[in-house]
């Protein structure tokens, strides 16, 4: 297939459609995909788009999707205002998992899951501006991405005059500016305060423990909802099932879940809201809905995540990737590459180079699809996330890949 693509008659994600270097596929393994134009196994490193947490053909799900296709008693399609044994069953689970009493609105992308905690906060404080952090991506849909703060909202109408950028964690450990800044902004009328624990693909950053309490009081003393978006870090990426569980205090009003929620082989997404918000609508109208709301694969593919994640091969598994990536860490600190700054989340890390040196094709050539993007204008950015169940093989690709980052840097 040519590079040059602005002729194909379907379009590229987030791209000018002229020099696109799309990837050639033509099947795939269960970590690695196969390339029309490769010799060799293209290696995921960063779990497709982070949805990818169990591979690229995850045994237990596809089984237990084949299982409830064959079978005549399950439900394939279902009139979303419908009650049946596998809404009820995952429902209460996925609650369980998450630790709080609350409610649970199910969508199919991470986008609709912001989007609709967006339209309940709003709903429910009667109050119109969000807080959010400049870097960070919440979706590519109108209100989602009127609060994400990087680049891909530009040149976009979006409703970006409802979102107050708050000064960044990394430049306010504390929560000192933020306090002063939600402060001075507080006769505008905040709604709802929404940041990712950790962000993904612009650049791992995570506030610390003493920032986090700072957010959390001034949720309670103003009287604004927290909105954890968990779309990237959520069921067990960066350690605990859920980012925010590494902070017991820490008290949310709506989290946002995707991508692994079924790892990524059904379109799938839910919103919590806590028990508080929820009974709102006990009497007020809920302006949300969707055609396909709790599609019942995607709630079959939620379950068998939430099974298979509470089984001794998995933890086995997680432990065993963890220790490998892990251990990449300790050989890229005591290396000579030329590492800027290094952040490491569970299994998402990110490498700040000082330099330039890398491209996507460099990666492809050398059998390692990676997320490649810039820190500055003269220093590369590369973030790995992959498949929580690579286990220890996932050790010697990343001594070949330390190989590939040392070619690239002489």
């Amino acid at each position: 297939m040519n590079s040059n693509s602005e002729n194909s008659s379907y379009f590229f994600t987030w791209s000018a459609q002229k020099n696109i270097s799309p990837l050639n596929l033509t099947g795939h393994g269960n970590f690695f995909y196969k390339d029309s134009l490769l010799e060799k196994p293209l290696w995921d490193l960063c779990s497709t788009s982070f949805q990818a947490s169990f591979g690229l053909r995850p045994s237990f799900l596809l089984k237990a999707l084949k299982e409830h296709l064959d079978s005549s008693e399950e439900l394939i399609l279902a009139q979303p205002k419908s009650i049946f044994t596998l809404k009820e069953q995952v429902t209460s689970h996925l609650l369980s998992l998450i630790g709080k009493k609350g409610k649970i609105f199910y969508t199919q992308s991470g986008s609709e899951s912001v989007e609709n905690a967006l339209k309940m906060s709003r709903q429910i404080s009667q109050k119109n501006y969000i807080l959010a952090q400049k870097k960070s991506y919440h979706g590519a849909s109108l209100g989602a991405l009127s609060v994400t703060g990087d680049w891909r909202q530009e040149n976009h109408f979006h409703l970006g005059n409802y979102t107050l950028r708050v000064p960044h964690p990394y430049e306010d450990p504390e929560g000192k500016k933020l306090k002063e800044f939600v402060e001075k902004n507080l006769s505008l009328g905040i709604a709802a305060f929404i940041l990712e624990p950790v962000s993904g693909a612009n650049g791992v950053y995570y506030p610390n423990k003493s920032w986090w309490k700072m957010a959390q009081s001034l949720s309670e003393a103003h009287n604004f909802f927290l909105i954890l978006d968990e779309v990237v870090t959520g069921f067990y990426r960066t350690g605990p099932a859920f980012a925010f569980q590494e902070h017991p205090f820490l008290r949310p009003h709506f989290i946002c879940l995707a991508k692994a929620i079924t790892g990524g082989i059904i379109p799938f997404g839910a919103v919590w809201a806590n028990q508080e918000q929820a009974s709102f609508y006990d009497t007020q109208v809920l302006s949300c809905g969707l055609t396909n709301y709790a599609y019942p694969l995607g709630l079959r593919g939620l379950e068998a995540v939430l099974s298979y994640t509470q089984t001794q091969e998995f933890q086995q598994l997680k432990r065993e990737t963890q220790d490998s990536l892990d251990s990449f860490v300790s050989q890229i600190k005591n290396s000579t590459l030329p590492i800027k700054e290094i952040r490491q989340k569970g299994m998402l890390l990110c490498l700040d180079f000082s330099s330039s040196f890398f491209s996507l094709e460099y990666f492809k050539n050398e059998g390692f699809y990676v997320f490649v993007g810039k820190h500055t204008e003269a220093g590369d950015r590369l973030i790995l996330a992959p498949a929580l169940t690579y286990g220890a093989q996932l050790s010697s690709l990343l001594n070949e890949f330390f190989f590939s980052l040392q070619k690239a840097c002489t």
